[in-house]
């Protein structure tokens, strides 16, 4: 087997020399054909170059040596030529390098490298010897030009470098694979690309300092590492966005567990500049590593602590400009606000953050029916006046200058809204609850069915649709978010009682008008008043052991939509959640997670930019044709931030007086702008309100339309909102098996973030 091994790697030594000596014949074929003079030139060299040229001033080789110098515009080329004949080789092969038939493995692998390495040169040489035949043969002002197209050339490879590593850290490509990839790239296309993911991604110049954390018994439960705010203030913030010297700034705090067969888990700090419009998104402060949860929480929070007094006492320079700095609020869920102030969790007798309310033990739950009760202060809070609902004294007191401990922890609409009341009152009160208010399995799949049906409906800016309630202990809270602002009202219709459909429609209409920022504050009190005789009437209608944490605190939402100057949507925790989301992908094995995750992060942010810019009003994504008569055709733009089209369901528009337009086509006038685009359309006209109770959803603007032939023709400008138009099949008399008394609907609503 060895022997046979021998005399395959002779015969592909013996196949590259002479494949080595074609392709010498053949360039040399070329570049005799390249020169203006006679190559029978007695003093020719080797590969057909003329020793003597008036135009090019060359100098002739010496012709016994085993080199040519060629001066050429007072540039000196060397070029090495080895004068050997394809015999003298093979007899050289066959006398010295396998004249002993003992020969080790391991010399067998060092020639074959030696003859890769021989190719490699040689190609090389190859290389160097079409630079020097096209030095010979352009002129002075060609030689520029071709100097300006390798800088360009240059760029052009460096821009795709930067592409390449953006495209490694966005799809998480593994450093295996990606050491692959530059080796055949560094072969074949781009030279000068390093051999190594580590040096191409700069990994290697990651600097953080992870160091133990310790409990309050100080044993090692953890690591923890601290990134800072300043330097993710400075990485992010655009100075030409901001109109004040004011930097206002959300906090996040929550667990993330890490492995479904481990308990290692993650507590990171969370940041975000608030903004209008809202361009930025969260950064990382520092993250705790642990089995646990970081039961030190002072230690957890002294940095935190220390950095943000600096920062408010002194600012934060960026780019030349100095920010002030200012804690906005802190959006945590339940058990993240506990931990951070030292107080009793959702459980406790005296959990409410807002109120006195007393708990009862109600079924092995603890409720709190009242919802009339004094209100916490910062004062009596900052006092510990109710001792029961405190733990601990909150190191968040040493802030400074002093946050409201009350007040700018607000409570979050995910958590509390979507992944809370929603929830609880699918499973608990509709799906699985008793029977007096249990669907039936018939209602069940008549709202399964109108879900489906919904699916095609939802516009693009959702990031996910509707689907079966037999998945719904898989939603997430963007699909309760959904449900609750948008799918709710059409589809419950038909499904319940009236009473509970309007039971539910004091949810909607509330939440609906705290979630817009037209109507938040317009409104605040009416939403206030709707959420109060909401949970009131959940204790009538499901019984008093429904008025857990999350529906009693619905009392005190619209105090903190007051509070903050802004809607519900402009604090939630769904960005903060993205991010703990790509925190947990970028962990590749179970080993030191941590430091993985400082690795990744530092990739990150050396290949990406993180400045913001304010996103443009109008952006074209996609054009037609143009037609003869000068106009070109839209198909498809992003108009603040949400997407318009020609087709459903991404083509109905409410304008400034009020008309719904169903979009058909869009084009540019000729010698138009983007802003010049002109929609056409057939008119939406308004049958009634969507509902009277608790208001007119007209106020809302939430209509039952149908479709008309009457055209319409509008400027973009005059759009004020997309609408989410939804078209629902009603059955007259709950008996969905009759096809002559369905009826569809087609209801439209404004979709708030817009």
């Amino acid at each position: 087997m060895f022997i046979m091994n021998r005399n395959w790697d002779k015969k592909r030594f013996l196949t590259r020399i002479r494949v080595r000596r074609f392709r010498s014949v053949r360039k040399s074929t070329i570049y005799s054909r390249t020169e203006s003079h006679d190559n029978n030139h007695p003093n020719s060299d080797v590969y057909g170059v003329a020793s003597t040229s008036n135009d090019h001033n060359l100098i002739v080789p010496n012709q016994d040596s085993s080199s040519s110098e060629l001066d050429i515009n007072e540039q000196n080329v060397n070029i090495i030529q080895n004068h050997m004949s394809s015999h003298s080789i093979e007899d050289h092969v066959n006398n010295t390098e396998y004249e002993n038939s003992d020969v080790e493995n391991e010399n067998v692998f060092e020639d074959n490298q030696s003859i890769n390495e021989d190719i490699e040169n040689e190609r090389e040489e190859n290389e160097t010897r079409e630079v020097v035949m096209r030095d010979v043969t352009d002129s002075e002002d060609n030689n520029n030009d071709n100097s300006e197209e390798t800088n360009d050339e240059s760029d052009e490879a460096w821009d795709d470098v930067a592409q390449i590593r953006q495209w490694a850290i966005q799809s998480r490509i593994q450093h295996c694979h990606l050491d692959t990839l530059l080796r055949i790239l560094r072969r074949q296309l781009i030279p000068n690309l390093p051999t190594t993911s580590k040096t191409f991604l700069k990994t290697t110049s990651a600097n953080y300092q992870i160091k133990d954390f310790r409990s309050n018994h100080g044993a090692i439960i953890g690591e923890f590492v601290y990134f800072g705010i300043t330097a993710g203030l400075q990485r992010c913030v655009n100075k030409e966005v901001h109109l004040t010297d004011t930097l206002d700034l959300q906090i996040n705090c929550d667990g993330l567990p890490l492995y479904k067969s481990s308990a290692k888990q993650f507590w990171p700090i969370l940041c975000k500049v608030y903004n209008t419009p809202d361009i930025y998104k969260p950064f990382t402060v520092a993250i705790f590593s642990g089995n646990e949860k970081p039961n030190n929480v002072s230690s957890y929070l002294n940095d935190f602590i220390k950095e943000v007094n600096d920062l408010t006492r002194e600012g934060v320079i960026i780019e030349e400009r100095i920010f002030k700095v200012r804690i906005m609020c802190f959006i945590c869920d339940r058990p993240a606000r506990s931990f951070l102030k030292c107080i009793k969790g959702h459980g406790g007798y005296n959990a409410c953050e807002r109120c006195l309310v007393p708990g009862q033990r109600c079924q092995n739950r603890t409720v709190y029916p009242s919802v009339t009760c004094d209100k916490r202060t910062d004062e009596s809070f900052r006092a510990q006046e109710d001792s029961e609902h405190h733990i601990s004294i909150s190191p968040l007191l040493r802030l400074e200058p002093p946050i409201d401990m009350i007040k700018q922890f607000v409570l979050d609409f995910m958590h509390q809204g979507c992944l809370g009341v929603m929830k609880k009152m699918m499973l608990d009160f509709w799906l699985e609850g008793n029977l007096a208010t249990k669907l039936s399995q018939s209602k069940k799949r008549q709202l399964s069915q109108s879900l489906v049906r919904l699916q095609s409906q939802i516009p693009v800016d959702f990031q996910r649709t509707t689907r079966s309630i037999s998945d719904i202990a898989k939603w997430k809270a963007t699909e309760y978010r959904l449900y609750l602002l948008y799918v709710g009202p059409v589809v419950l219709q038909p499904i319940l009682e009236k009473r509970y459909y309007n039971h539910f429609l004091l949810l909607h209409a509330a939440c609906r008008i705290l979630s817009s920022d037209n109507l938040c504050l317009k409104y605040n009190s009416q939403a206030k008043v709707y959420l109060s005789h909401f949970v009131m009437l959940t204790q009538q209608y499901y019984n008093t052991q429904s008025i857990v944490l999350n529906i009693h605190s619905l009392t005190h939402l619209a105090d903190d939509v007051k509070n903050m100057k802004c809607s519900l949507s402009n604090y939630t925790a769904f960005p903060f959640e993205s991010l703990l989301g790509k925190i947990k992908k970028v962990l590749r094995s179970g080993n030191r997670p941590l430091a993985q995750f400082c690795r990744r992060q530092h990739e990150s942010l050396y290949a990406e930019s993180n400045k913001v810019t304010l996103p443009r009003t109008v952006i074209i994504l996609k054009t037609g044709l143009s037609e003869p008569c000068g106009r070109t055709p839209v198909k498809k733009i992003k108009y603040k931030e949400t997407i318009l089209t020609c087709t459903e369901p991404n083509n109905v528009i409410s304008l400034t007086n009020k008309i719904i337009i169903k979009i058909e086509t869009m084009y540019i006038p000729q010698n138009g702008k983007e802003e010049d685009i002109v929609l056409t359309g057939n008119k939406l006209r308004i049958v009634k309100p969507m509902f009277t109770y608790p208001c007119n959803s007209g106020k809302l603007d939430m209509w039952q339309v149908v479709e008309t032939e009457i055209k319409s023709t509008c400027l973009l400008q005059d759009v004020t909102c997309k609408m989410v138009c939804l078209k629902a099949i009603i059955y007259e008399n709950d008996d969905e098996e009759n096809d002559d008394e369905e009826e569809t609907k087609i209801f439209v609503m404004p979709l708030l973030h817009m």
